[in-house]
């Protein structure tokens, strides 16, 4: 990804591609950025039917389940 508009295209895609092997996506957690926000929408526009959870602005500390598994998965 070399640019933050390509996340909701790439995510959606990804997606897409784990629904397909039978495993469902239900949640996913995020930060509270537009980026994210804008796949909200057009994951909603799709009928793909996940529900978000958006952390509260600049409150890094609500990440850190999610920054530790990042740095086990490409360590």
């Amino acid at each position: 990804m070399k640019a933050k508009s390509e996340l909701s295209r790439l995510l959606q895609a990804l997606i897409k591609h784990v629904n397909a092997l039978d495993i469902k996506v239900k949640f996913i957690h995020c930060n509270n950025t537009g980026e994210n926000k804008q796949l909200q929408k057009e994951c909603i526009s799709e009928g793909i039917g996940i529900e978000f959870e958006f952390t509260a602005p600049g409150t890094p500390q609500q990440n850190g389940r999610c920054e530790r598994k990042i740095a086990t998965i490409f360590s």
